[in-house]
């Protein structure tokens, strides 16, 4: 079985994170699937289509990422930090 996650275009610094993240800790296989939106990340988690996701929650040009802050404070299953 393959761990699928979610994250943001290739080239963008979540995704760099995501390909980061698995070559270090994934103990599985794993597939990264990309969505263009912060939304369509968060909504495939919500969903079930995906089993973990990465999204920014500060970058340089905006501070926070109020999109992001926003969706998360909301889930209905709550949020888990992984390192």
């Amino acid at each position: 079985m393959r761990e699928k996650y979610a994250t943001l275009p290739e080239g963008t610094y979540s995704y760099i994170a995501t390909e980061e993240y698995i070559r270090k800790k994934a103990k599985i296989k794993s597939e990264v699937i990309t969505f263009e939106t912060i939304d369509d990340v968060i909504d495939a988690i919500e969903e079930g289509k995906v089993d973990k996701a990465v999204v920014p929650i500060y970058n340089t040009n905006d501070k926070k990422i109020h999109e992001t802050l926003g969706r998360i404070t909301s889930l209905k299953e709550g949020l888990y930090i992984v390192d």
